[in-house]
Parts: C-alpha cells; structure tokens; sequence
C-alpha cells in the first residue's frame, strides 16, 4: 500500500494545528491564552492553502479508501472558508473576557476536521 502525502497534506495540516492548539494551551500561562486563535488560523489558512494546490488532480489513498476529487475539493474549500469565517467572528466574543479559549479552538478545529474527512471518504469505513 502507498500513501499519497499530498492527497492527505490538508488534513496532516489541521491535525498538527489541532496538537499545537492543546499543547499551546495547556503550558500557556493564564495571560498567554490568546495564542490559540492565532494558531488556529495559521493552521487552517495553511491548510485552506494546501487544499487549493490539489485543484485539478485526481488522488486516491489508502487503497482508494480516500478520495481526492473535484465534489471533495470543493466541499472541502467551503468548510475551511466557514472555518475561517467562524474563527474571525467568535474573535469578538472572547476579547470580551477571558473564557476557555483553548478548549473552544480545539473542539472547532476537531469538528472540522471530521468535516474535511468526510468529502474525501469513499466508503462507510473511512467514517
């Protein structure tokens, strides 16, 4: 079985930000806890990026179990662009106090990484 990198790079991408995010927030100290938004976003616009470098390629992985078409392709802009978009707008809910931001950057990135997962899955199995 070869694993085509490139086809899973997104996917690689947000799963690091998403280990970045817990590890940020666990040894941040209280006054530092802003830094997850800012990895959050990095992590999602590079993966938003690595997404669009797939356009017009057709990939499949994992002995075609992971598919990496034009139907994935665009499922899979739109749910990092709405994550984007979420991120900049719940910017406003925490500048009003100090909630648990690390927690709430984790569980949007892990949400949304289910919901990349899911274009690009050609069987039951993946899911």
């Amino acid at each position: 079985m070869r694993i085509d990198y490139h086809a899973i790079l997104p996917e690689m991408i947000l799963s690091g930000t998403i280990l970045l995010v817990l590890v940020a927030d666990s040894f941040a100290r209280p006054r530092r806890k802003w830094v997850a938004m800012p990895v959050s976003f990095l992590g999602i616009l590079a993966a938003l990026i690595a997404e669009l470098t797939l356009i017009g390629s057709h990939r499949t992985t994992f002995n075609g179990m992971f598919v990496v078409d034009n139907f994935a392709l665009l499922f899979k802009v739109f749910f990092l662009s709405v994550a984007l978009l979420v991120l900049l707008v719940s910017l406003r809910y925490f500048s009003d106090g100090h909630w648990y931001q690390g927690e709430y950057y984790f569980l949007l990135l892990t949400s949304f990484l289910g919901c990349v997962l899911m274009p690009s899955s050609r069987d039951l199995l993946m899911l």
